[in-house]
């Protein structure tokens, strides 16, 4: 026992006299000079090197010199040169044999004698990539002595040892370490089928090359050297693991680029929801993923080297989801794959192709797993598959999702959420149970609205609509359910008497408002919201509605103010005809007397205040009294009457006879929607004769028959409309030059815009500034007239004199003049479309009457868009539904905003905008800088507080919820006296000195 650790112990000593180090990968190559002479060593001195080599061909290790990986099948290792004529003396280097199927090293050299040696050692192929070699030579020239000695870990593959001076013919050398080699035909060392050696794509640490005095160099010194060294792989972990969550649509492509490599592992996981299949076709493969290396050779990213691909297989009524990964049964990449395919495919029938579907893939020791869980409410259909494979290691993946295929005609709108990618994998880290959102126990998704329970002990409320879990009134939703007591807050008593809502201050009492307060309407909100002022100036204008179907409040002012006289007990309604706050006893008794006229109880909206309460609501026919308050009792013609208020009813979208994109007129003179996909202007025409055809000006009508077809004058950019299929598809055109094109009646391609200055191309071209100042695009009349279709931003086009004016409508792109009443501007645009669809080229023809023609908006600024002949703001991101106004100056109204916490629709509009109120408010206003500096100053011009700084006209009906009148926030309430208050209580430390 001794004498093995005095042996381990002088081992010990002999390998701290060497130096080990590892090549960079940008830059894998080390040469020394040394000289081959016995006059350079002494009687007993060696000379050793040695080199650890490992094969991973995907890595990102850099091509070092002019042979690449795919210009040769063996890769040098390390060779010795003569230093002036660059003549080989040795060779060590790799080969894999495609087409034996055979992974051999290679050790070649010349003797000093002039005697050529080759050791060629096959390799267990499944044993030669990601494991590490190690080869050291051992030469002591006064001995006679040369031995290599080749491992694989702590095996010994290879030992040689011959009685020979030096491996090298000649003596000054130069020894080199990684790189390239380029074998000449003068050279003495040849290689067979190649005269190139590749750099080697793999790993290259260095046992220095050096010499020395060692009484004993052999096979258990050159096994205990291996030992010492450590090999293994570090992982480093993604700082970015998770996906950015996506919806996917159409041609939507996304790659996601692993920032490190892995080892032998990686993982994916993530939540895929189907939400509409968009085909032309039964049968057609839809590929959303595809992990494979980062490059951008597209051999090393054939799919027989993509670690893991995912599509969707469509055939007839059946829906089914494939997996592809792969496993090498040779450890090469640059083959032809036809014939030796690494792929292995897996299918798995869905029975509901629509729900969600939870991915997991896991590559771990060899094995890759991969599971879907598809969720049918509390049901889950399970696919596994479990495989053993040999794949390529150290990868730098890259994720590509989205359609990758990128097909135009046949995709899929899919959502992908909770995406993960883990480039190395613990045991611990990737979770193959299903991850709900935080507030759910069970679910069938990955968001809050995929609840199917609730955890018990959370307090949450189950809301089965929504399928939503969320926290009470009383409580905060920061991953828990928190009440007052568990933020630490102590609740204490409020001394002070304040009004409640819909009471007034008056000489320290309070008395009750002239409103009307109900879950869906609140009248004269100035008592309301102002309660300690409102005698100062007591009169009543502003109403609030809110409807049954969750659209924004309305806020209603009656056509003039209503004030009130106090007489010390009640409120009165004051019938002045000047209906203003009264300051003399004339103007009360005169009052009185309007008071006590016996035609005042339900009266029509007379001109005569004398004979006739005044009625000062908007649209109210006939106004009625209920106690001191005032109602309508009938409303005007386009109002609806609800709680005693007219609200506008909203005109529909067929508008005084203008059909406007995406609707047209039919052969029938209707106004229909266009239901080709992709296209911006559909018309109607005869297939058997043109004559008839919707695009004519000033058509005549035709009834439908067999000939009767829907078609295209114009699809979206980068479409094609095809008459013979019907549809607009995604294709560029075929003609030379051609950026716009459609296929006629015969299937032929005919181009309607040139990318340059050839009227011969088609009728219309881009670039027209030469022709026409500030013109983008123009055409060519039959009469070689060259007229200006679309002018730069800001101007329009006139179809009188075909040049560019300034546009003087608001917020528009670009105009083009046209008829006010027919608002036919557009057809300006289709001009080289009618040229070559119909009979004797057809150009439409301006207005007769100079009168009625007027620059009309095209398109309109970021953020706006067309309703009739005006551009106006668009409803924001936050609009669930965007409604176009029947008058088209106003624009576009939110008709229902996004859902708030509650799951109830946020109610609130501020400019178009929909604004989210404080937890507890339905209903809220924004305050002016000096409301909100007499509340907080430290709430001002503060972005993030600003749904705190509302103020709340209207709370959350609730029982326990309640609205403090004097600084109009909505607070819970845990007794009907709402007289508490919570308290934080902070101890400081002092120290003094």
């Amino acid at each position: 026992m001794k004498t093995l650790d005095l042996l381990l112990y002088q081992y010990s000593l002999m390998v701290q006299c060497f130096y080990i180090w590892t090549l960079t990968d940008k830059q894998q190559f080390y040469a020394v000079s040394f000289t081959g002479t016995m006059q350079s060593f002494e009687q007993e001195e060696i000379m050793m090197y040695g080199i650890w080599s490992r094969f991973t061909p995907l890595s990102t290790i850099s091509q070092t010199g002019p042979i690449g990986i795919f210009d040769s099948h063996c890769f040098h290792l390390n060779s010795a040169l003569e230093s002036e004529n660059k003549r080989i003396n040795f060779m060590y280097y790799d080969c894999i044999n495609k087409e034996q199927m055979v992974v051999s090293k290679f050790i070649q050299f010349i003797s000093k004698e002039g005697k050529q040696y080759k050791f060629e050692i096959i390799l267990d192929s499944m044993k030669y990539e990601y494991y590490w070699y190690f080869f050291a030579i051992h030469l002591q020239p006064h001995q006679n002595s040369f031995t290599y000695y080749l491992l694989q870990g702590e095996s010994i593959v290879d030992i040689q040892s011959l009685q020979i001076q030096f491996p090298y013919l000649d003596e000054k050398l130069i020894i080199v370490f990684g790189g390239s080699l380029i074998i000449d035909d003068h050279q003495i060392l040849q290689v067979k089928d190649t005269s190139k050696l590749s750099y080697f794509p793999g790993e290259i640490t260095l046992l220095e090359h050096q010499k020395g005095y060692f009484e004993k160099l052999d096979i258990d010194i050159i096994s205990y050297i291996q030992t010492t060294f450590d090999g293994t792989c570090q992982c480093y972990e993604n700082q970015i693991k998770n996906l950015v969550d996506v919806d996917i649509d159409w041609l939507d492509y996304k790659i996601f680029a692993s920032a490190n490599e892995n080892c032998d592992t990686f993982a994916f996981q993530t939540w895929i929801k189907v939400q509409q299949i968009v085909s032309d076709q039964t049968e057609f493969l839809y590929q959303l993923f595809k992990l494979s290396g980062n490059f951008e050779n597209q051999q090393l990213r054939d799919d027989n080297l993509s670690a893991l691909q995912i599509f969707y297989k469509f055939s007839k009524e059946i829906y089914q989801i494939k997996f592809t990964t792969y496993s090498y049964t040779i450890p090469y990449y640059n083959l032809d794959f036809s014939k030796n395919p690494f792929l292995n495919e897996y299918l798995y029938d869905l029975p509901n192709i629509y729900l969600w579907q939870f991915v997991t893939v896991i590559l771990k020791n060899n094995i890759i797993e991969m599971k879907v869980t598809l969720f049918e409410g509390k049901n889950q259909h399970i696919f596994f598959r479990s495989q053993l494979v040999n794949q390529f290691h150290i990868v730098q993946y890259k994720l590509q999702y989205g359609n990758i295929l990128q097909s135009s005609n046949n995709y899929l709108k899919v959502q992908l959420r909770g995406s993960k990618f883990f480039n190395c994998v613990s045991d611990d880290q990737v979770n193959q149970e299903i991850n709900c959102h935080f507030s759910c126990k069970d679910c069938d998704g990955p968001t809050n609205l995929d609840c199917l329970s609730c955890p018990e002990t959370s307090r949450r409320i189950y809301i089965p609509t929504h399928k939503a879990c969320i926290c009470p009134y009383d409580t905060i939703d920061d991953g828990d359910c928190k009440d007052y007591q568990s933020l630490n807050l102590i609740m204490q008593q409020d001394f002070e008497q304040n009004c409640k809502q819909g009471y007034f201050e008056y000489r320290s009492y309070c008395y009750k408002c002239p409103s009307i307060i109900r879950d869906n309407l609140i009248t004269c909100l100035e008592c309301i919201t102002d309660p300690k002022n409102w005698m100062d100036n007591p009169y009543c204008q502003t109403n609030l509605f809110l409807d049954d179907v969750g659209s924004p409040a309305e806020f209603i002012k009656d056509l003039s103010q209503t004030y009130y006289i106090f007489d010390g007990d009640n409120l009165k309604a004051c019938n002045h005809k000047q209906n203003k706050n009264l300051q003399t006893i004339d103007e009360v008794f005169e009052d009185y007397q309007l008071e006590t006229n016996e035609i005042l109880s339900i009266c029509s909206n007379s001109k005569d205040p004398q004979k006739c309460l005044p009625c000062n609501f908007i649209g109210c026919a006939i106004c009625g009294v209920i106690s001191t308050t005032q109602i309508c009792l009938q409303c005007d013609f386009g109002y609806d009457l609800r709680d005693g208020l007219c609200v506008e009813l909203i005109m529909g979208q067929m508008e005084q006879e203008k059909c406007v994109a995406p609707y047209y007129i039919t052969s029938e003179k209707k106004c229909r929607l266009c239901q080709i996909e992709n296209c911006q202007y559909c018309f109607e025409y005869e297939s058997n004769d043109l004559t008839y055809c919707t695009l004519y000006k000033d058509f005549q009508y035709f009834k439908i028959d067999e000939f009767h077809k829907v078609g295209c004058a114009l699809c979206q950019e980068g479409f094609i409309f095809d008459f013979v299929q019907g549809g607009c598809h995604y294709q560029k055109p075929q003609t030379i030059n051609c950026l716009r094109a459609f296929k006629d009646l015969q299937n032929r391609e005919i181009c309607t815009l040139s990318a340059v200055d050839d009227f011969n191309i088609a009728p219309e071209i881009i670039n027209c500034q030469k022709y026409i100042s500030n013109c983008k695009q123009c055409y060519q009349t039959t009469l070689s007239v060259i007229k200006c279709i679309i002018c730069e931003d800001g101007y329009s086009s006139s179809i009188i004199t075909g040049h560019c004016q300034k546009c003087n409508s608001n917020y528009a792109k670009y105009c083009i003049e046209g008829d006010f009443y027919k608002l036919d501007s557009w057809m300006q645009l289709l001009q080289s479309f009618l040229m070559q669809f119909l009979p004797n080229r057809y150009m439409y023809s301006e207005s007769i009457s100079i009168f009625t023609n007027y620059d009309l908006p095209i398109k309109c600024m970021e953020g706006y868009e067309l309703n009739k002949f005006f551009c106006k703001k668009y409803c924001d991101s936050n609009c669930s539904v965007c409604k176009k106004m029947g008058n088209p100056q106003e624009g576009f109204q939110c008709a229902k905003c996004f859902l708030n916490y509650y799951m109830e629709p946020v109610r609130v509009r501020d400019q178009g905008k929909c604004i989210a109120c404080a937890q507890l408010c339905q209903v809220c206003q924004p305050r002016t800088t000096d409301e909100i500096e007499r509340i907080n100053p430290l709430f001002v011009n503060k972005l993030e507080y600003s749904t705190y700084t509302m103020k709340c006209i209207k709370s959350i009906p609730h029982p326990n919820i309640f609205l403090d009148p004097y600084i109009q926030i909505a607070k819970y309430c845990y007794n009907q006296q709402c007289n508490s208050f919570f308290q934080y209580q902070v101890t400081i430390l002092l120290i003094l000195d």
